[in-house]
């Protein structure tokens, strides 16, 4: 290995002016066949292959007029009045009026109204109807008047209230600035009126910036760092010219990528970051080697040394960071597998610049490359000072007394970074794995104090609703277990109107269904709440007692699936697990269920990587 990058760098070094065309020409022309051919990025997260997915596309094939509650734009504003005071008091009525009035009069594609409004007048009125509604349908009372407490807006004492709302979008991605400056600006009535008013919900989170400014910033500190460094304009300069010519190579590409594949509008930015750091680290890696080497041998000598011998640390480097990134397609999430694959390929290109192109521009530099001397720095002579000092190689500098410190207390240092290394690996393993809701927001976000406030009035697991789907297309009419539910129906038909012994097993199974999850532990309430027009689906709300940080949450929610696959043996019926919360957590365990194989793979073909350069 160390031959063949030799022989590269030194080939590099002398066919300096067609390595520099063939790279610029690349740049060239990947930039025009991305102008040419690029497709805009998507808005969205490509997520598939969970239960709780399987589970949600049954749901709007079932309930196409519904839509696709994990991608529902719903928003939660949240009331809560002074303390001592309820939100029934004529001044705080009227405050809420005034945030609900300027949303419903300003707020385009306002849809999913069914609970919008003065929650002091709304709450009470909505529960009647359903308390009305259920026993009608020949529920007992006791049961009805149960399922509407659990679907109060409305705190016990009075002081809190909610409104819910959808904004009509496709997903909760394309909620625009304009939709959220309209309800920030009804929020403001509210407070401003003496209420605490605030939003959350899917429909609300703030949204995902993508900003330059950061990379631009990073690269004006290494170029800093890299003066200090090497003392040297130029030489500082190259790195990050290399660098900025790689990530330019690896984030077009990804752009050609979009004519041919959907991608997130999330997926380069991992690309850009990593690009640029793995660019300036190998490009200064050379550098430093080639500043050595210089001294005391030709310049074409030198570069090929310096690709030779730092050359197989970056190949080693960048083949485990490329094999840690393209390895993230273990987990079988579809925008982290693009998003791994496009900076694994922009990593490789950033290996090939650093071992080609800056060999190459040692080559028209020459003795120029150190030039642009900065006085005081990296062990330059200062201007004021001159006299005569010992050659580089000479001086001891940090990394030559860490390294004499090292090799005479090896034992020490080894126990020392253990034993630290150790410590702060420690809280891993009480880790708990969570994607970002409006539970987990930074405390001064007006999402996390509307959840906390819904917690407050409402119980903690208002914030985590699962929602189960019931296909009964496949039920077992004669199942013992719906017998007594069957024959319960057919009792109270009239004579001459005699029961279909398949519809009286289809709405059985729904009520069976609900019976059973109630009795799971940590289920605060399971109710009824939508049959689809063919009678032959059922959705049930399950309501836990945990909110969806709490890791008694995610046991809920693997217990209602094990509940769920024995009502599907008893009744036939078909049974899934889906909601925002059942998607979340599938998607935060099959992250944990992958780590271990992930860091398998990553260190054992990091130690074949170590073997075969070393």
């Amino acid at each position: 290995m160390a031959k063949f990058l030799f022989k590269l760098g030194r080939w590099s070094f002398h066919h300096k002016w067609i390595v520099i065309v063939l790279w610029l020409s690349a740049l060239a022309g990947v930039a025009g066949a991305a102008a040419a051919f690029q497709k805009p990025f998507s808005n969205e997260f490509s997520i598939g292959g969970t239960p709780s997915i399987d589970a949600t596309y049954t749901l709007v094939e079932k309930f196409p007029d519904g839509g696709n509650p994990v991608n529902a734009a719903g928003v939660n504003v949240v009331f809560a009045a002074p303390e001592g005071q309820t939100l029934a008091e004529p001044q705080n009525f009227a405050a809420v009026d005034r945030v609900v009035d300027h949303i419903e009069d300003n707020l385009p594609d306002l849809t999913g109204t069914e609970r919008f409004g003065n929650p002091v007048e709304v709450s009470p009125a909505l529960q009647e109807g359903v308390v009305a509604q259920m026993t009608e349908q020949g529920l007992p009372e006791e049961t009805a008047r149960a399922d509407a407490e659990n679907l109060k807006m409305l705190s016990e004492d009075g002081r809190i209230g909610y409104t819910t709302f959808t904004i009509d979008v496709d997903s909760s991605m394309d909620v625009t600035d304009e939709h959220r400056r309209i309800v920030n600006d009804a929020m403001d009535l509210g407070r401003d009126a003496g209420i605490e008013v605030e939003a959350g919900g899917a429909g609300f989170g703030d949204p995902i910036a993508i900003k330059t400014s950061s990379e631009i910033i990073g690269l004006a500190i290494a170029f800093v760092v890299l003066i200090v460094t090497f003392g040297s304009l130029v030489a500082a300069g190259l790195p990050v010219l290399t660098a900025v010519i790689g990530v330019g190579i690896g984030a077009l590409t990804i752009m050609i990528a979009t004519a041919f594949v959907e991608l997130n509008n999330i997926t380069p930015v991992l690309a850009v970051m990593i690009g640029l750091a793995v660019g300036i680290d190998y490009a200064l890696f050379i550098l430093s080697r080639y500043r050595v080497e210089r001294e005391r041998m030709a310049a074409d000598e030198a570069a090929g040394m310096a690709v030779g011998t730092a050359g197989s640390a970056v190949v080693f480097a960048g083949a485990t960071v490329i094999i840690a990134l393209a390895a993230l397609a273990i987990v079988n999430i579809d925008f982290l597998t693009a998003m791994g694959l496009s900076a694994a390929f922009t990593v490789f290109v950033a290996v090939l610049v650093a071992l080609t192109f800056i060999p190459a521009l040692l080559g028209v530099l020459g003795d120029r490359t150190f030039a642009g001397r900065v006085p005081g720095v990296a062990g330059n002579r200062r201007r004021k000072h001159v006299r005569e000092e010992r050659p580089r190689s000479q001086k001891p500098t940090i990394g030559n007394r860490w390294i004499h410190f090292v090799r005479r207390a090896p034992g020490l240092v080894m126990a020392v970074v253990v034993l630290s290394l150790g410590a702060m690996s420690y809280p891993v393993l009480n880790m708990e794995l969570s994607l970002p809701s409006d539970s987990t927001s930074n405390l001064d976000t007006t999402q996390r104090k509307s959840a906390d406030l819904m917690a407050e009035g409402f119980g903690e697991g208002v914030n985590a609703p699962f929602l189960v789907i019931v296909d009964a297309d496949d039920v077992d009419v004669d199942a013992p277990a719906l017998q007594p539910l069957v024959l319960a129906q057919e009792s109270m038909a009239a004579e001459d109107a005699p029961v279909d012994r398949r519809e009286a097993a289809v709405t059985s199974s729904f009520l069976y269904t609900v019976g059973q999850l109630k009795n799971v532990g940590g289920v605060k309430h399971a109710q009824l709440i939508g049959i689809n027009v063919d009678t032959n689906a059922a959705q049930i709300l399950v309501t836990p007692q945990t909110g969806p940080d709490d890791q008694y949450t995610s046991q809920v929610s693997h217990a209602l699936r094990e509940q769920g696959a024995q009502i599907a043996d008893a009744t036939g019926a078909e049974i899934g697990l889906t909601g925002l919360t059942a998607v979340q957590m599938d998607i935060t365990e099959r992250l944990s269920g992958a780590m271990p194989i992930y860091l398998a793979i990553v260190v054992g073909l990091a130690i074949f990587l170590l073997l075969g350069v070393f």
